[in-house]
């Protein structure tokens, strides 16, 4: 009777612990293992399964979330979209993957003026109107700018911006009361000040290389000083225009916080109307402004 009772007892105890066994078993995984399912247990008690499973607990893409879609596993299914390089569908604003949506960024390069179309009417005491058309040639400029911004999706971006132009003229196709006189050296300069408002859309925001474009409109100060030697159009012409100009550009990371870009941008004007003075008398004139420029700079996240 008693033998009877030790082997029934047996058989429920070995039932009961037989599920909690089952949550230790690892397979086997070499000659080494044995044919009963011995567990494999490290020095500190744990399984090689339990410490797998708590790694993968615990890990994430920071080394402090708990969350499950991180960290071993996590890493394996792609659940982290910076970590492929891409902002993924659910990274609204996405900038940068995850740095600072606002920017600050320096440039500056070459600006290259169109001619520039100067209609000058000059009256002098006593004298009939002269009226005088003059194609403007400039040699080569230079441009500075800056400008802050900030992501408004993952690639939509606006910015302000304040950038200074200057290049010299050298030549002028002078037409005198409608009869040519033809080309005629000139002094002087053009110096622009603008201030615009920019939008621009990146195609691979959160990749090491982006291509962008937009544009963007303002307003600009024009600085005109025309100095032709026989004294017939020494103009000093300041007016300010409305402005707007197409951008197109591409980028590579430097770093997680810089970004080195090359673009290219055209800039005009609206018509200049703008009533002057000159060493012989008044003037009105209508000026056309235009340019293209090709700019290098840096762009600082924090």
């Amino acid at each position: 009777m008693k033998t009877r009772i030790f082997s029934y007892f047996a058989i429920v105890a070995t039932l009961v612990a037989a599920p909690a066994y089952g949550q230790y078993m690892t397979q086997p995984s070499g000659p080494m293992s044995h044919s009963r399912g011995i567990q494999s247990v490290q020095p500190n008690g744990m399984t090689q399964q339990s410490i797998v499973q708590n790694a993968a607990h615990r890990s994430g893409p920071t080394g402090t979330s708990t969350s499950p879609g991180y960290g071993i596993q996590g890493a394996a299914l792609g659940s982290n979209p910076c970590a492929t390089g891409s902002c993924g569908s659910g990274n609204r604003g996405c900038s940068d993957c995850g740095r600072s949506p606002g920017y600050l960024s320096i440039f500056g390069g070459a600006t290259i003026f169109e001619d520039t179309n100067l209609n000058l009417g000059l009256a002098a005491p006593g004298d009939p109107v002269t009226d005088i058309d003059a194609i403007l040639d400039t040699d080569d400029g230079w441009a500075i700018g800056g400008a802050v911004g900030r992501n408004f999706s993952q690639r939509l971006r606006g910015e302000f911006e304040f950038t200074y132009r200057n290049a010299a003229f050298n030549s002028a196709g002078i037409v005198l009361n409608g009869a040519p006189q033809g080309a005629t050296p000139v002094d002087g300069q053009i110096n622009q000040y603008a201030t615009m408002t920019n939008f621009l859309f990146d195609l691979n925001p959160c990749g090491t290389w982006n291509m962008y474009g937009g544009g963007g409109t303002g307003a600009v100060f024009n600085d005109l000083d025309v100095n032709e030697p026989n004294n017939l159009a020494d103009v000093r012409l300041q007016s300010s225009a409305w402005a707007y100009q197409g951008i197109v550009g591409v980028s590579r990371k430097l770093r997680s916080s810089s970004t080195l870009f090359l673009e290219y941008r055209y800039f005009g004007t609206a018509k200049l109307e703008i009533d002057a003075a000159t060493v012989i008398g008044s003037a009105s004139a209508d000026v056309d402004i235009a340019s293209n420029n090709v700019f290098i700079g840096l762009r600082f996240r924090r």
